[in-house]
C-alpha cells in the first residue's frame, strides 16, 4: 500500500487482508466493483459510506462499525453546520473544538464525556443479549455492570488486578473501561439483556456473583443485535496489593 493511503484505505485494506478476502470477492459482497474498492483502500477515493458498514462488518470478523467510523472520521475533516445553533450550541461547539486541537482535555473529562454522548464513535442503541459462562461452559450468574472497552489513554492495565480512577473507569486489558448504564440481572442460566439496549461496540462485564466474588467477563462486541452472545469469564478480580511500609 502506497504510503499516501487513508487512515479508512488503510484499516479496510488490513482487515480485508486478515480476512483472506480478494477486493473482487469483497466487492461482490457489498455491491461494488474491485477496481471502486482498490481506489477506497489507496485513498483515492472517499471512504466508503456507512450504508456498507453493516455488511463490512458482518463479512470481516475484525471489522466494528465503531471502527469504520473512526477511520472515516479521521480520513476526512468533520464538518459540523452551526447556522441554526443555539449561541449556546455554538459556543460549546468551538470550545470543544478548540479543546480537541490543543488536545488538552484530561483522562477524567473525556470520560465523563464519552458517558453523556454514549460513547466512541456510538450510534443507535442495538439490543445486546447472551450468557456469561465460565471456561468450562457452565453458566454464571449474577449482578453485572457494563464496561465499554477503548483504547488506553496513559493507563498501564493488568487484567484481574481492580483499579479505579475516580468512579467511572477502570483499567483491563489494556484499555480504558467506561461504566455504562445500569446494572444488569444474569440469570441462573447466564442469559443477560441489556435493557435499553447498547450503541455498537466493545463491551466487558463486571459481574459480581452470589458467593461473593468479582469477575471480568469479556468481550461482548455489540454490532447487529441480533445474534446472542457467549461472553466468557476471562479472570477473577483481585484487590492491588497493601503498599509496603517503609
Amino acid at each position: 500500500m502506497p504510503a499516501t493511503t487513508s487512515a479508512f484505505g488503510k484499516y479496510l485494506h488490513a482487515q480485508r487482508k486478515a480476512a483472506r478476502y480478494s477486493q473482487s470477492e469483497l466487492g461482490r459482497l457489498l455491491g461494488v466493483s474491485h477496481s471502486y474498492l482498490s481506489q477506497v483502500e489507496r485513498g483515492a477515493r472517499a471512504p466508503l459510506g456507512p450504508e456498507h458498514w453493516p455488511a463490512l462488518a458482518k463479512a470481516l470478523p475484525g471489522v466494528t462499525v465503531a471502527e469504520l467510523q473512526r477511520a472515516a472520521a479521521l480520513t476526512r475533516p468533520l464538518e459540523i453546520d452551526l447556522a441554526k445553533s443555539s449561541p449556546e450550541q455554538t459556543d460549546l461547539a468551538l470550545t470543544f473544538a478548540q479543546r480537541i486541537r490543543k488536545r488538552d482535555l484530561t483522562p477524567d473529562e473525556l470520560a465523563a464525556l464519552n458517558e453523556i454522548v454514549g460513547g466512541e464513535g456510538a450510534g443507535a442503541p442495538v439490543r445486546a443479549h447472551g450468557r456469561v459462562v465460565d471456561e468450562s461452559g457452565k453458566p454464571v450468574a449474577g449482578r453485572a455492570f457494563v464496561y465499554r472497552l477503548a483504547r488506553a489513554r496513559g493507563w498501564t492495565a493488568v487484567v484481574g488486578v481492580r483499579g479505579h480512577a475516580g468512579t467511572a473507569t477502570a483499567p483491563i486489558d489494556g484499555r480504558t473501561a467506561t461504566l455504562v448504564g445500569k446494572p444488569v440481572d444474569v440469570g441462573p442460566g447466564g442469559t443477560f439483556d441489556v435493557p435499553g439496549g447498547l450503541a455498537p461496540g466493545d463491551y466487558a462485564l463486571d459481574l459480581h456473583p452470589t458467593d461473593g466474588r468479582q469477575l471480568w467477563a469479556f468481550p461482548l462486541t455489540v454490532t447487529d443485535g441480533v445474534a446472542p452472545q457467549d461472553v466468557p469469564v476471562a479472570c477473577e478480580v483481585v484487590p492491588p496489593p497493601p503498599p509496603r511500609k517503609h
